[in-house]
């Protein structure tokens, strides 16, 4: 099937377009979401490492805060695929998936943190000798995984993008057919997806100098442009999403 895709600009048009009136949702959605993991965060770093307890009761919480992560990741995937395909999204969409495919969410966020485990282990192995020896033979090792790691986010990230949509626009699949056919969608329109990666970096850059100020704008834009590349990807051959479910059951947003 020859389908000619949209390129990296029409694609940040066609966010821009659909986030235009969206961007007290996607705020408010993101800011929510935030503070629990900052919340998280900061219990995290209140636990004590001085014994074995600590240390096991800290490994723990960092393992669930991931999975929060996670689940908050497809929260925003459900989010946005309302907003970008014109239907009408609430922050509390955020929360969707602590109440619906909480384990394809969990099982899913998994394997991505597998994955980052490993692109970023030269890195993080050569960080702690260089801390504790002061060799400065590890700076090399930790310039070279730095570059892997970097690069290992991108390939990442591109291949399996559409994962968390797939989630909600196929809910017969099981979590291992998702991560199958990610690889199968992206791999061609992988390059794509890298050089719009890189054209993001000024916005990212923009994050950082606003001391996260301008965060919760600069994502919603990103995560509305990733919808968006999704959507594209998916045609012409378009997923049904699922009709409209029940997240306002009990839920004030």
């Amino acid at each position: 099937m020859n389908k000619k895709y949209n390129p990296p600009a029409l694609l940040k048009g066609l966010a821009r377009e659909r986030l235009a009136g969206n961007f007290g949702v996607t705020v408010r959605a993101y800011i929510w979401s935030r503070v629990i993991m900052v919340l998280i965060a900061w219990l995290t770093m209140s636990v004590s490492l001085s014994d074995t307890g600590g240390r096991v009761f800290y490994v723990v919480i960092y393992v669930i805060s991931l999975m929060i992560s996670g689940i908050f990741d497809a929260g925003s995937a459900f989010l946005y695929l309302h907003i970008i395909n014109g239907r009408k999204a609430y922050p509390g969409m955020i929360f969707y998936c602590f109440r619906h495919h909480t384990d394809r969410s969990v099982l899913l966020t998994a394997y991505l943190c597998v994955l980052e485990t490993l692109y970023s282990l030269l890195f993080a192995v050569s960080y702690i000798l260089y801390g504790t020896s002061g060799q400065t033979g590890y700076l090399g090792l930790m310039i070279i995984g730095a570059g892997i790691m970097f690069a290992g986010y991108l390939l990442v990230h591109a291949l399996y993008l559409p994962m968390y949509y797939l989630m909600h626009d196929f809910p017969d699949y099981s979590a291992v057919e998702i991560i199958r056919l990610c690889p199968k969608l992206t791999m061609v329109n992988i390059g794509r997806l890298v050089s719009l990666y890189i054209s993001l970096i000024p916005l990212k850059l923009l994050e950082i100098l606003s001391l996260g100020v301008g965060a919760p704008w600069v994502e919603s834009y990103i995560s509305a442009i990733e919808s968006e590349y999704y959507m594209d990807l998916m045609n012409p051959v378009k997923a049904v999403s699922d009709p409209e479910p029940s997240y306002h059951d009990g839920v004030n947003y």
